[in-house]
């Protein structure tokens, strides 16, 4: 009896178990009956419906890489050196014009030096050359330093001859000689005045003051009574330069201007010009017009020659964009004693230089003496290849005198109290720039 009630039991739970189950299974039988069937009805209707060509979905552009351009990267490395070029050039630039506005202290004067010892007094005659270069090698802490020069700048004068023509500025060429020794480490005085007489045996300098200015020349004060002094000295150097040589040609001082200042360039300058709208004035073709049109140079050295070529340019590549024609009228003559201008420099130079004179159009008159010259006219001799010489008459608007150099009073007179100066033509020194005859006296610019 309990066990048929225990097989009854059981097989009402395995009633109960398999319905859930059953089911389930026929829940997924008819699922996947369904889907079959969709899928079989899917499959019917793509059969009976008409092929479309759908567009495709538009894929973004690939960005074309455009191929490096040959030199592109030596051009970016160039501007970027030109630039960093630029910047440190300009850089340098301001800290040069800075340091010389503004200098260090310098070590003032003193009798003494630090040890005791007396500080021994350098005096310096003139401010060319030879004085400047002299100034800036020389240690001025270790002694006391004087400049005597009538004029208070430094001349670069090889540049000079391009001032007349207005290619450089004469204010370019020149630097303040107090701003030269305002940068030396010890101090520097500098006296405006001209050394009237030097006295080698008591070491005594004798001087008057004298402004040479840059513009206006000689300027005085007190010309009735001019302001003297006197200045004693352990060390002389001597460096006054020279003057023009005229050779005593009568004229010449009075009527030809010289290009060895930069006031004299500036003169040059204002003759030219004059010299130009005063023809202008005249009837085209007349003597006079022809005469003032005519620039004359006498003197085949390097400063003539550059001034005439200078002169030459400046008519035909600038005046004559504002002047028509002027080119054709203006006349350039050089006029040189010796056989050939430049001299003293190779033959080829000399070669070379005819050449373009000859191009230029520059009337070159060689082996030709200048014996004369008045207010209009230069009187001249010229010396032909058989002998024989014949005169000619130049006439000229402007006349510049560049024949050469000679010795100075101050130096003829320097010499005449040393026995031992015999030269005519410069004062004699030894391998150590010091004078014959006397101590303690060095000679830098020895004119011959």
């Amino acid at each position: 009896m309990l066990q048929r009630q225990l097989f009854s039991c059981s097989k009402a739970s395995m009633r109960a178990i398999s319905r859930p189950m059953m089911a389930s299974s026929l829940k997924s039988a008819f699922t996947q009956r369904s889907i079959s069937t969709s899928s079989l009805i899917y499959q019917e209707v793509k059969k009976t419906e008409p092929i479309v060509k759908s567009n495709p979905v538009p894929t973004p552009p690939i960005a074309k890489t455009t191929p490096k351009k040959k030199g592109a990267g030596f051009w970016r490395w160039t501007f970027r050196i030109t630039m960093l070029s630029t910047i440190a050039g300009w850089s340098a630039l301001t800290y040069l014009v800075w340091k010389e506005t503004n200098p260090a202290d310098q070590l003032p004067q003193t009798e003494l030096k630090p040890n005791g010892n007396k500080r021994k007094k350098i005096v310096i005659v003139g401010s060319g050359w030879g004085a400047m270069s002299f100034l800036q090698k020389l240690d001025t802490t270790q002694y006391n330093v004087v400049i005597v020069s009538p004029r208070n700048y430094f001349l670069f004068t090889p540049l000079l001859p391009s001032v007349p023509t207005g290619t450089i500025d004469q204010k370019s060429i020149c630097d303040p000689v107090r701003l030269i020794a305002r940068q030396t480490p010890g101090e520097v005085q500098y006296m405006e005045a001209a050394v009237t007489d030097i006295d080698p045996e008591a070491k005594k300098v004798y001087i008057e003051h004298k402004s040479d200015r840059l513009t206006i020349g000689d300027a005085f004060i007190n010309d009735g009574e001019p302001i003297r002094a006197e200045l004693d000295y352990d060390y002389l150097i001597y460096s006054v330069g020279a003057k023009v040589n005229t050779f005593g040609i009568q004229g010449i001082p009075e009527y030809a201007s010289y290009l060895k200042e930069a006031q004299d360039a500036v003169a040059v300058r204002q003759k030219l010009f004059n010299s130009v709208e005063a023809a202008r004035l005249l009837p085209e073709g007349s003597d006079e017009r022809k005469r003032l049109m005519t620039f004359v140079v006498c003197g085949g050295g390097p400063t003539g020659v550059e001034l005439a070529a200078e002169v030459k340019d400046y008519i035909v590549q600038d005046l004559s964009k504002f002047i028509p024609n002027l080119e054709k009228e203006m006349n350039v003559t050089l006029i040189e004693a010796l056989p050939n201008v430049l001299n003293m420099f190779h033959h080829k130079l000399i070669e070379y230089t005819q050449q373009v004179f000859n191009s230029q159009g520059v009337h070159l008159r060689t082996n030709t003496m200048v014996k004369k010259v008045d207010a209009r006219n230069v009187y001249c001799t010229e010396k032909k290849a058989d002998g024989t010489t014949e005169d000619h008459v130049i006439p000229y608007g402007t006349l510049v005198w560049a024949g050469g150099n000679a010795q100075r009073k101050i130096t003829t007179d320097l010499a005449a109290k040393i026995p031992e100066q015999t030269s005519r033509r410069g004062l004699l020194v030894d391998e150590y720039q010091k004078l014959y005859g006397v101590e303690d006296v060095y000679a830098l610019v020895v004119q011959a």
